[in-house]
């Protein structure tokens, strides 16, 4: 678990590359992306980021 909660984490980090990076390993390890766009503004990124969240929330128990 807290090694997702890690990963979604770093979908707010600075450098675009590292939120590609997230993006691209929560996609391996769930196939979804949940419409995240890394090169998105900040408030646009924290709607999606929302949304990985939610999903963590929702799935904690199966991780």
């Amino acid at each position: 678990m807290r090694l997702y909660e890690r990963v979604v984490a770093l979908l707010d980090a600075p450098k675009m590359e590292t939120r590609w990076l997230a993006m691209r390993i929560l996609q391996d390890w769930t196939g979804q992306t949940k419409g995240f766009d890394p090169r998105a503004s900040g408030e646009a990124r924290n709607q999606m980021i929302a949304r990985w969240q939610q999903w963590l929330a929702e799935y904690k128990s199966n991780l």
